[in-house]
């Protein structure tokens, strides 16, 4: 009995190190896509699932990269009124901002039932910044505003905050914002509004876990909070290079990564076993801020390489 305990006991102990070495011996692989090159500038990427979409010169692009294919998203004359800018696309609906030479507003496109639902009408600046689980937050009022949850389904809005500034957030029935140093967060379901940190910016939400950027003295971190237990962490952090606008996914945190004045590229952090790696490498930029697009594994976003705005995508871990 002794030696079948003995033995029982070398074979756990030799399987929890064969886990622990697979863990420890893995490194990220990136694919790197390149996916348009034109004279004029793309821009607006967008992901859904494993497509990515963007706009050039006010026509949407879609790459299936399942296919390998790109082409434009509709046939014919494209069905959008006065179209300004792809905030997003979820297999049905597609989001985006409108600018009439007056006014900017807000818009969804069915594109089964192949209708205009307009979320936001009138003179001022209506600026949608995220959309997920059919419900788009947008900013009255410009850079800073109001900030509202327009559910396209009930086609009702609902006020979130009276003061917010930058790029909300949304994931599931969470709500991220930016209001000086501050980030909130808001329940759409409980009705309920909570700070999330007093000293950050650029935060980014995937269900219950929330990003951010703090800078402090030159030193710039990656931050990492849980809504449900409420726990912390530093994701990464450095005064080597400067860090722009992360996003998350349920395995990943990327952001854009700038060394000098127009020169950056993309990073990013597996949240299991906190590799750093990189997605693209530093490069000659225009303009050196990059605000990368993240949905599971595939990321994209534009970057002045060629002196016009490209879409670049990559595809992380690609089974």
């Amino acid at each position: 009995m002794r030696k079948l305990s003995f033995l029982v006991l070398i074979i756990s102990l030799l399987f929890i190190s064969s886990i622990q070495n697979v863990f420890a011996s893995h490194t990220t692989s990136v694919e790197l896509l390149q996916l348009t090159s034109g004279f004029y500038r793309e821009d607006w990427a967008a992901i859904n699932k494993d497509k990515i979409l963007w706009v050039a010169e006010g026509i949407i692009y879609i790459y299936d990269d399942k296919e390998k294919t790109t082409s434009s998203f509709f046939e014919g004359t494209q069905p959008l009124t006065n179209f300004y800018a792809l905030i997003a696309y979820d297999g049905r609906y597609i989001i985006y901002n409108q600018y009439d030479g007056i006014s900017y507003n807000v818009s969804a496109y069915d594109t089964k039932k192949g209708i205009d639902i307009p979320i936001t009408s009138g003179t001022g600046s209506h600026f949608a910044t995220d959309y997920d689980n059919k419900t788009v937050v947008y900013i009255d009022g410009g850079a800073c505003g109001k900030l509202y949850a327009f559910d396209i389904v009930r086609e009702e809005a609902k006020l979130v905050a009276e003061n917010a500034c930058g790029s909300a957030k949304i994931s599931k029935d969470i709500v991220v914002w930016t209001y000086g140093n501050n980030i909130y967060g808001y329940d759409l379901k409980k009705d309920e509004t909570f700070l999330i940190t007093d000293n950050g910016g650029h935060p980014d939400v995937y269900k219950d876990n929330v990003v951010w950027l703090s800078v402090e003295a030159g030193f710039t971190e990656v931050h990492l909070k849980n809504l449900n237990n409420g726990k912390q962490k530093i994701l990464h952090g450095t005064s080597e290079y400067g860090i722009t606008y992360p996003a998350i996914s349920d395995g990943y945190v990327i952001w854009g990564k700038t060394t000098a004045q127009d020169v950056a590229g993309v990073e990013g952090i597996g949240l299991v076993g906190g590799e750093v790696f990189e997605i693209q490498e530093q490069g000659r930029h225009q303009n050196g801020v990059i605000a990368p697009q993240l949905e599971g594994n595939i990321a994209a976003w534009m970057a002045w390489r060629t002196g016009n705005g490209d879409i670049y995508a990559a595809i992380i871990d690609k089974n």
